[in-house]
């Protein structure tokens, strides 16, 4: 996963954008007003609206005549991107979440001020891209938390072996080190893949 870009825009009274790209942009409007068109379906955001278009995806987006918009985003692509948008506010196709503060906004403004001077611009860009999607996941509870803890369902042992196996895949990892990651034993690793 990587971030591709990250800025800002103070816009003009009625400016548009039409956006079909092969990434995921992300927008948080800071202030003032605005519409987004995707699907036939318009929607009017405020300040501390989120809004996601997804790649491929043909967006129309306009600032308000009388009160224009502000706002700040950031686009990225990679293998994980479709899963790590599926765990945010946008899954299930969602399109537009209302934050609770600006923090995104504080987030994107600095990094997009600092990438250009960093020593090493593309861990600073993948650090703030996980800051940023991390603001866009929704709070998991004490309560299903606990409960996924007490269960022990061949589900929660294969998604934690294809966790294992995805973040540890370029390393020579053997069964019995699955096996050990999930403490299982290595036949009842097998009957849950198959």
């Amino acid at each position: 996963i990587c971030l591709l870009q990250v800025g800002w825009e103070k816009c003009q009274p009625g400016y548009q954008y039409t956006n079909y790209r092969s990434f995921y942009l992300i927008h948080f409007v800071k202030s003032g007003k605005g519409t987004l068109c995707i699907n036939d379906q318009c929607y009017t955001l405020t300040p501390n609206d989120a809004f996601l278009i997804r790649p491929n995806q043909l967006a129309v987006y306009a600032a308000d005549q009388e009160t224009p918009w502000e706002y700040y985003y950031f686009s990225f692509n990679g293998e994980m991107a479709p899963e790590l948008v599926e765990r945010s506010y946008f899954q299930n196709n969602g399109l537009i979440h209302h934050l609770k503060d600006d923090k995104l906004y504080q987030l994107i403004r600095d990094a997009a001020l600092n990438i250009d001077s960093c020593d090493i611009p593309d861990i600073y860009g993948l650090q703030h891209l996980f800051e940023f999607l991390y603001q866009l996941m929704p709070p998991s509870t004490a309560i299903s938390e606990a409960n996924n803890e007490t269960t022990n369902s061949p589900q929660k042992y294969l998604t934690k072996a294809q966790e294992y196996i995805r973040l540890n895949y370029y390393k020579p990892i053997q069964v019995d080190d699955i096996c050990q990651a999930v403490n299982i034993s290595r036949s009842y690793l097998f009957r849950i893949f198959r």
